[in-house]
């Protein structure tokens, strides 16, 4: 900044005189720049603008003058007047009748009164016993200035002592316009003289016959009437009509028409400081420095200042440049839109310059009020202003603009739990800027997938995938970038692959295994393997398992799941086919063939779990007949067994008890003895036409003679054997005994009687007992049959009875027979 030392001289502006303003023109006022105080040289001149006053040679005390013609009308009171008289009382009157009379000193009442006709039809200025000619001082004078119809009267007293104190000094004035009838009463220092007449002294108008009368009331609030004691300085009021018996009083600047030409100046506290039309001073501060004259000229001097000074002031002043700005915050980081508004301090012309903080001048503007420095970016700015008039410079004002911090963000993302999924998140935290703030994603497919506010925020469901999201503050700024992009990470596919399995070697067999893989999906893995038949297992690879549909869900540890699905197969089952030789003696022949499994084959015989022989023919010969174990194996040693039997010729045998008996009702018991396990047929023929295919069947022979039974055997294997054997039947006896009989007297079955052939008869006998044992009937005559009566000749009940039969055959054997007979009539 740059301060100015200004030397100045300034010159006297002389213009024309005006009886309602100031008649001493001093210099300009004078601004000089901060800084300067106590340095520069002024120069100040003025001049004085004196009337030219009639002296009224009123040098005697308590006296009306004569005569004085103003020269225009004035109208006072309604009552128009051209001539006045004044008092030596410091009083105007329109009652020309009192020219040379008396003034009375006396203040005895408040106008308006009765009490006191001298001061009828008077402007009083104010009313008080003063002493011109005292000691040879002060002056009262009068003179009409100016043109028609503007003209003006003054009545001035100058210098003149109080009566009782004449060592204080007074003087005022009074001016009568022309043609406006205003009133002015201009009191350059009135002070209180308490030793005589209590120092009483009445301010204002008195009408023509005391009954109306209007009153200054002092600035001090003091009404300038009977009794009050007031004082006043440099005091100036103004009286004007309104009507005929109306005035308005108001207060007016003190400004009397002055009658002295030298000029005298004065400080701001009333220190005499030089005279004459120029002087020169050094101000230290702000000052103001009054060039003034005297109303009365020379016939104040013996009174100084308090003789009445009418005078012009010059105001020095240094200007501290100062003004008021506001600077705007920026809205967004390192944007230019930041604002200094300055304030010019008053009217004027102005130049504002606005410098970096490296004091490189941004912009210069003259302007003469405010003024804004618009499109600023954050920084530090210094602002000065200049007075283009007096060159002047303020200070510089620094300004702060601060922008907000940039909008940055940080976030985390979580990816998809599975491939392909929708448990994507990001939470975003935001900082700078100014909150709240919106915040948008989107991406290729949708600009705005979702918005939130907020500092701290979550978006979730998300797919996999890229994405931008952006941020908009309260000032509608973006967040740096504008654009964040991220990504929602998709998990790798969670894949099962088929390492390694082999089928199920043979046949139900469980020598199966699964090996697998897996990629992907979040590790660890669990496995669950099943196959739909009850089969389970948590393994990744599976062993030992048979033949089937398999399929394992793996699931990761997101529970992300994959399958895969194999099929264990199986060789087509072994089967053997199996031929032989039946109806051998050891020679016999195994054939055999083998189906599905693996080729090639091997062919094993064993029996008895001794190996017998093996080969690849699947051909064994020479074999003895019995059980033997086939067992064929494949090319993956998968086998199978099959049990063969080799049947030998079946040995057809039976036995009886005896070869040669004699004919009786017995039948014979034939047993079997033959040879064979595997017998399915028995033919029996006994020779005598009878057949049988039990195994072990019983014949009756009814004839004697000699039979050849034959029996013949055919096994499981069709083979077959027979036997024959002789068997004689010898005529020894017969016995035949039926189990019912009929005694009804039908000539037929009418009596129970054993049927015996070949026997002793001798030897013979019949028994028959009831159901308790008793014997009922006996006889040893084989031709006697009981005929069912009882020895009364009645017949036994019908009834089952008992009977025993004794007998010896031919042949010596003895014999005895016992059953039961039914009686039935």
């Amino acid at each position: 900044m740059r301060n100015y030392i200004i030397h100045i001289i300034l010159s006297i502006v002389i213009g024309s005189f005006n009886y309602a303003y100031t008649q001493v023109i001093a210099s300009d006022d004078v601004i000089l720049c901060d800084g300067q105080q106590g340095q520069t040289e002024i120069t100040l001149t003025a001049t004085s603008f004196a009337v030219d006053l009639t002296d009224s040679n009123i040098y005697t005390d308590d006296v009306f003058g004569s005569v004085i013609n103003m020269g225009f009308d004035f109208v006072f009171y309604g009552n128009t007047y051209n001539q006045v008289v004044l008092a030596s009382n410091n009083y105007l009157s329109f009652n020309t009748a009192n020219a040379g009379g008396y003034s009375d000193w006396t203040i005895d009442a408040a106008i308006p009164t009765n009490l006191e006709p001298e001061t009828y039809n008077s402007i009083l200025c104010p009313w008080q016993d003063i002493y011109p000619g005292a000691n040879g001082n002060g002056t009262i004078q009068y003179a009409t200035t100016g043109e028609a119809p503007n003209r003006v009267f003054i009545a001035s007293f100058c210098g003149i002592p109080m009566f009782s104190c004449t060592d204080i000094c007074y003087s005022s004035q009074i001016k009568l316009y022309e043609t406006t009838n205003v009133i002015e009463t201009h009191i350059a220092q009135k002070v209180l003289c308490t030793t005589w007449n209590e120092g009483s002294a009445i301010h204002g108008l008195h009408n023509e016959d005391g009954t109306i009368a209007h009153v200054v009331t002092g600035l001090d609030g003091i009404t300038r009437n009977y009794p009050n004691q007031w004082t006043c300085e440099d005091d100036g009021w103004r009286f004007t009509p309104s009507g005929n018996d109306e005035y308005i009083i108001e207060d007016i600047e003190f400004a009397p028409a002055v009658a002295g030409t030298d000029i005298i100046w004065q400080d701001e506290f009333g220190n005499l400081i030089g005279t004459g039309g120029e002087i020169t001073v050094i101000p230290g501060g702000n000052v103001t420095y009054t060039a003034g004259a005297s109303l009365c000229g020379d016939a104040g001097d013996w009174c100084g200042f308090e003789g009445g000074i009418e005078g012009d002031d010059v105001n020095i002043s240094f200007e501290d440049l100062t003004f008021s700005g506001e600077e705007s915050e920026i809205l967004c980081y390192q944007a230019n839109d930041g604002n200094i508004e300055v304030n010019a301090p008053n009217e004027g012309n102005w130049i504002f310059i606005i410098y970096d903080e490296n004091m490189t001048v941004i912009q210069s503007v003259e302007t003469s009020q405010t003024y804004t420095f618009s499109s600023l970016s954050a920084g530090l700015y210094f602002v000065n202003m200049i007075d283009t008039e007096t060159e002047c410079s303020s200070n510089d004002i620094l300004y702060e603009l601060v922008e907000p911090e940039e909008i940055n963000t940080t976030n985390s993302t979580n990816g998809v739990l599975c491939f392909n999924g929708s448990e994507g998140s990001i939470q975003i935290e935001i900082f700078g800027g100014t909150p709240p703030y919106s915040t948008f994603i989107g991406n290729d497919n949708n600009s705005n997938l979702a918005s939130q506010i907020g500092n701290s925020i979550i978006f979730d469901n998300l797919n996999s995938g890229n994405y931008y999201y952006t941020v908009i503050d309260n000032n509608d700024c973006l967040v740096s970038g504008d654009e964040i992009f991220f990504s929602i990470e998709d998990v790798p596919e969670l894949i099962v692959d088929l390492d390694d399995n082999n089928g199920v070697s043979c046949d139900n067999a469980q020598d199966g295994f699964i090996n697998i893989s897996v990629i992907g999906g979040t590790p660890n893995y669990s496995y669950l393997w099943s196959n739909g038949n009850g089969f389970s297992s948590n393994n990744e690879d599976i062993n030992q398992i048979s033949g089937g549909n398999y399929t394992v869900i793996v699931t990761d540890q997101n529970l992300c799941e994959a399958s895969l699905s194999i099929e264990i197969g199986e060789n087509e089952a072994m089967t053997i086919e199996t031929s032989t030789s039946e109806c051998i003696n050891n020679n016999g022949t195994i054939n055999v063939t083998a189906f599905g499994g693996q080729p090639e084959y091997l062919f094993e015989l064993s029996s008895n779990n001794q190996t017998i022989e093996i080969n690849t023919t699947g051909v064994f010969n020479e074999l003895e007949s019995g059980d033997y174990l086939i067992t064929a194996f494949d090319a993956l040693n998968c086998d199978i067994q099959e049990l063969i039997s080799i049947n030998s010729a079946p040995q057809a045998d039976f036995f009886l008890d005896e070869y040669e008996f004699s004919l009786s009702n017995d039948p014979v018991l034939f047993t079997d003895l033959s040879i064979d396990n595997n017998i399915i047929s028995w033919n029996w023929d006994f020779g005598d036409g009878n057949n049988s295919n039990e195994q072990n069947p019983s014949h009756l022979y009814t004839e004697p003679g000699i039979y050849y039974a034959t029996l013949n055997i055919i096994d499981a294997y069709n083979c077959e054997d027979q036997i024959t054997k002789e068997i004689k039947v010898l005529q020894d006896f017969y016995a035949y005994t039926p189990n019912i009989f009929t005694p009804n007297n039908d000539g037929t079955n009418d009596t129970f009687s054993p049927s015996l052939l070949n026997i002793d008869i001798s030897t013979y006998k019949l028994t028959i007992f009831d159901r308790w044992g008793n014997e009922i009937f006996e006889t040893i005559n084989y031709s006697q049959g009981w005929n069912g009566k009882q020895e009364n000749g009645a017949l036994f009940p019908s009834d089952v009875y008992s009977y025993k039969v004794v007998y010896q055959t031919n042949l010596g054997m003895k014999k005895e027979e016992v059953g039961h007979i039914i009686m039935a009539k």
